[in-house]
Order: structure tokens, then C-alpha cells, then sequence
């Protein structure tokens, strides 16, 4: 943004749009009521962009607390906007994917940036027998095998299997009892 000139929109606030008071080395809001009026920042940060980053950062991040530490924390970071677009895919895929965002367990936005979160792999939960499709089962060690199908042919052959299995048992007992009293 740079200087106010005569043929430039003057700098807005990038948390409640008012305008903001211009410094030599400070920029502030001129909204007492404002996130952005008592902390400020560097005019350097917010000429670059690094306010109006943290700006969306906030807005995307699923917990509101404390903003004047966590932008203090951003602009103690001052990422590029390589880093910038790191942090925010890491937390767009965290809100989509990760079980403890999903859960609640989400860091609050300065403990996110001060400990370099982004930086952490996300955990996923691995799909089970339980979410996929009925046809597919996966066992312990994630292969995944086909049900076999339930037919009226395969429940007599189980239930065959069974009964033979019954008679089987009968005949040993039989026979034990046979080899003990003789």
C-alpha cells in the first residue's frame, strides 16, 4: 500500500474496514473497538500484506481466541507467501480430515503458530470394514476380501456342515464312554 497519495484509496483496516491511522513506523485502527486498535503493527507488515494474511488465516481457523496474541505471533513469524499457502492448506485439510479438529481438539490460533503446526502430519482415521461398502471387508492388516455371497445353497451346505459336525461329537463321546467302562 505505501504512502497515501491523492490518487490512492487511503489504507483500511483490514479487521473492520475503517480507516487506519498511518504512522511513520506504526499503523493502527482508528476503532477503539477494534481487534487492530490497541496492538497495531509495523507499517512494513501491514504495506507487504502480512496483516491482511493473517486476516484470512483468522477467518479460515476454527477457533476465535485471543487475536491480538495470535497476530502478534503472525507477525513475529512474518511468513512469505509460499509459507502462507502452506498454512493454509495444512488447515483447510485439518478442519476436513483430521479426527482431533473434527473432535474439538483444535489449538488455539497462537499455540498453532508459535509451534509451527502446519508442520505436523495430519491424522487421518484409516476406513475400516465398518464405513466401506457391504461387498468388501478389511481385515487387521488392511487387505481387503470380498464376503462371500449368502445363497440358500451355501446355508444348506453350513448347516450340513454342522449337523455332521454334531454326529461327530456324539460318536466320540460314544466312544469314550465305551473305552472307559470296557
Amino acid at each position: 500500500m505505501g504512502l497515501m497519495r491523492k490518487d490512492k484509496e487511503p489504507p483500511r483496516c483490514p479487521f473492520c474496514e475503517r480507516l487506519v491511522s498511518y504512522g511513520t513506523k506504526y499503523v493502527k485502527c482508528t476503532n477503539p473497538h477494534c481487534k487492530f486498535h490497541d496492538g497495531g503493527c509495523d507499517r512494513k507488515a501491514f504495506d507487504t500484506g502480512v496483516v491482511h494474511m493473517f486476516v484470512k488465516f483468522y477467518a479460515l481457523y476454527p477457533v476465535k481466541k485471543k487475536p491480538r496474541d495470535s497476530l502478534r505471533a503472525w507477525l513475529k513469524l512474518n511468513p512469505d507467501k509460499k509459507l502462507y499457502k502452506t498454512i493454509m492448506t495444512h488447515v483447510a485439510k485439518s478442519k476436513a480430515h483430521s479426527k482431533q479438529w473434527k473432535d474439538g481438539y483444535v489449538p488455539h490460533p497462537t499455540t498453532y503458530i508459535n509451534g509451527f503446526r502446519w508442520e505436523d502430519d495430519i491424522d487421518i482415521p484409516k476406513q475400516t470394514g465398518i464405513n466401506m461398502p457391504k461387498s468388501e471387508h478389511v481385515d487387521e492388516l488392511g487387505y481387503s476380501r470380498k464376503k462371500p455371497e449368502r445363497t440358500p445353497e451355501s446355508a444348506k451346505k453350513i448347516s450340513d456342515m454342522f449337523e455332521q459336525f454334531r454326529i461327530d461329537q456324539k460318536n466320540k463321546k460314544g466312544e469314550n464312554t465305551d473305552a472307559k467302562s470296557g
